[in-house]
């Protein structure tokens, strides 16, 4: 189930080693809980149960309801590894190479390589495309959503499994950065925005003003010189919601179609 290792990279948070050791046995989803205790170690062309980085690494990680739909009818036995070869080994590392390049072929995160002639297995995948990501972006992306959550960075400093406070509340510290940055940007758009409302404020009362001094019978006058069909129209959408109520939607709008259309026959657009 190779989809199943982008899920749990994306669920859990946890490194590249630690997935590739996850062993069924590791899951208690009766209290929806994964122990992570192994990493896996290349050696050569050979794969093999290892330490994990630091003691902090080993933790429990929460599962989530949509990882744990995922998991449930793949499960096999406690001691088998989630992720191994046929013969029931955990995955060497030219097989995980491999089906990490599938996946991110499929995600279209890849560069294509350039083969040279005479290039010996010009087929296999290694030698055609290069993957633009890494398991660690999931990672980092895994403690984005944790700050973006709210989560104390003490707690997400456990389900990560960071030995030092520092290394969770420096990545906290640079997302916060990033959130006021595009916070800055925003707050652009807001001004721009207020200023437009202001605008429009301003044509409306303009439009109001002309139309409480207009002689009797719009459809009979122009509208001055410098009026928008927008800001001749502003009055009646001002007065609609009243007019509205009084009136149904259908009636208003059928009661002055025919005046103020032929009163802004003649208006500058």
């Amino acid at each position: 189930p190779e989809g199943l290792f982008l899920a749990i990279l994306y669920y859990l948070g946890v490194r590249r080693g630690e997935a590739l050791g996850l062993k069924w046995g590791d899951f208690d989803f009766t209290v929806d809980q994964v122990h992570i205790q192994r990493d896996i170690d290349f050696t050569g062309s050979t794969a093999a149960d290892g330490t994990l980085k630091t003691e902090a690494a080993d933790r429990f990680v929460p599962i989530p309801e949509d990882l744990k739909a995922m998991l449930l009818p793949k499960r096999e036995s406690a001691d088998a590894y989630v992720f191994h070869t046929p013969s029931g080994a955990p995955l060497p590392q030219a097989s995980y190479k491999r089906m990490w390049s599938r996946l991110m072929l499929e995600c279209g995160c890849v560069e294509w390589r350039e083969l040279k002639p005479g290039t010996s297995r010009p087929d296999d995948i290694l030698k055609q495309v290069k993957p633009t990501l890494t398991p660690h972006y999931f990672r980092h992306n895994y403690v984005t959503l944790l700050y973006e959550s709210g989560i104390d960075p003490l707690v997400a400093m456990k389900i990560v499994g960071h030995t030092d406070y520092q290394t969770t509340a420096n990545i906290y510290t640079h997302l916060k950065e990033d959130t006021l940055r595009r916070a800055s940007v925003n707050m652009e758009k807001v001004f721009a925005d207020r200023e437009k409302v202001r605008e429009r404020g301003d044509r409306e009362e303009r439009a109001a003003s002309y139309l409480s001094h207009r002689p009797s019978g719009i459809g009979s006058v122009p509208c001055p010189a410098g009026y928008t069909l927008y800001e001749a129209r502003a009055p009646f959408r001002v007065v609609a919601g009243t007019q509205r109520c009084r009136m149904g939607v259908r009636a208003f709008f059928i009661a002055i179609q025919s005046t103020v259309y032929k009163g802004l026959h003649r208006v500058t657009v």
